[in-house]
């Protein structure tokens, strides 16, 4: 609806020929827009005026025939009319067939009405329900695939970090200040490489004092069998 009211209101002939629609030209002009513009669109167009009566329509079979009235539904006019409705939607009928009617009032630039729209869905019940049932598998489908692959990408950030911090873990079980520990290789700046970082630190203290400690044993030993 909002598509084809800025539509309709991209002709901005289509104000001065309502106003003047007693001509016959006037009125076959109007109902070439119609029709252009339904064409384009690929739904019925509907053109009442402040009346309620059809001005033009891109379907005049219905009309001509007398299978749908030429006036607007009452329904629409009073929820248009007399309610100020911006847009109004309804279910309406032809004999045993249901169909869908939109209905909106057409407006100039200065914001002055002139004329109400109407987009009559001439489809089935069931084709329209099996339409919407179509929508709602892709929707679901759609949403399934989301979820499968966010809980991918959930399970491969999880394995990462439980792989590092395993690998911590290890390295730390590993260190003995009798042996020479390894440093962990980490080239990423994030939060476990701030851990990698510490635990180097730590390995790189910790061989420090390791030296120091077997430096000062021997010390201690060649004093005491220099002692004797």
């Amino acid at each position: 609806m909002s598509i084809m009211l800025n539509e309709m209101q991209s002709h901005t002939e289509i104000g001065s020929l309502v106003y003047e629609q007693a001509d016959s030209l006037n009125s076959q002009r109007l109902e070439e827009i119609m029709k252009r513009v339904a064409d384009i669109h690929g739904v019925d167009v509907n053109l009442y005026n402040f009346r309620g009566n059809l001005l033009a329509t891109s379907h005049p079979d219905l009309y001509d025939n007398g299978v749908l009235s030429s006036k607007i539904d009452p329904r629409a006019y009073y929820y248009l009319q007399k309610l100020r409705h911006i847009e109004h939607t309804q279910k309406e009928k032809i004999w045993d067939r249901k169909y869908t009617n939109m209905y909106a009032p057409l407006r100039n630039k200065d914001g002055t009405f002139y004329a109400y729209l109407s987009i009559p869905y001439f489809i089935s019940e069931q084709v329209l329900n099996e339409e919407i049932s179509r929508f709602l598998i892709t929707l679901i489908n759609l949403n399934a695939f989301i979820f499968l692959i966010t809980g991918l990408v959930a399970l491969l950030i999880t394995n990462r970090i439980t792989h590092s911090f395993a690998l911590i873990k290890d390295k730390l079980m590993q260190v003995n200040l009798s042996k020479h520990n390894e440093m962990i290789i980490w080239e990423k700046n994030d939060e476990i490489g701030s851990l990698v970082t510490e635990y180097n630190k730590m390995v790189t203290k910790l061989q420090v004092s390791a030296d120091a400690l077997a430096k000062s044993e021997r010390q201690e030993a060649w004093r005491k069998w220099h002692g004797r």
